[in-house]
């Protein structure tokens, strides 16, 4: 959780400084909660899963995001209880403003992994639909996470609170 703490502190500085020499682009920033709950083959494995993440929106639209989920482990007959699936995704995106607050925004990106001391990353997508309603991001996402021919997916919900540019 410390190394997850030191590389969100360290985005959020490297935004930061980004956004001082980006001119006339302002910047948004935005921290949220996260819920997700598995689909397909990962919801035999694993439970709802919950997290932290942050997200920084330029005026041009180019989005980044870095966050953390856990997923708890199910007692599979035959195998136990399993262990918690631990995942950091990093992502970038372009965020598609709609009327009314309403935005569509698709992400790439890397998602690395944890499971039982063994670690692993893979490249991730997701198409994610929202509203920003003054300070408030609510957002919805069907997040997938494709290594070697396998694909982990869940439905991912945000609640993030934002603040700077508009």
């Amino acid at each position: 959780m410390k190394k997850v703490l030191s590389v969100i502190i360290a985005t959020v500085i490297t935004g930061a400084a980004f956004s001082q020499n980006a001119g006339s682009e302002t910047m948004q920033f935005n921290v949220g909660l996260e819920a997700g709950m598995p689909t397909g083959d990962f919801k035999e494995s694993h439970n709802f899963g919950v997290g932290i993440s942050a997200k920084a929106i330029l005026s041009s639209g180019l989005t980044g995001s870095i966050g953390y989920v856990t997923f708890s482990g199910k007692d599979v007959p035959g195998f136990g209880k399993l262990p918690a699936f631990n995942t950091i995704p990093v992502k970038a995106g372009y965020l598609i403003k709609g009327s009314g607050g309403f935005y569509f925004e698709p992400q790439v990106g890397i998602t690395f992994m944890s499971s039982d001391g063994e670690s692993m990353n893979a490249f991730t997508w997701a198409p994610n639909v929202g509203m920003i309603s003054g300070p408030i991001d609510i957002s919805v996402r069907y997040e997938n996470i494709s290594q070697s021919g396998e694909n982990l997916g869940f439905l991912g919900l945000r609640l993030a609170y934002s603040f700077g540019g508009k």
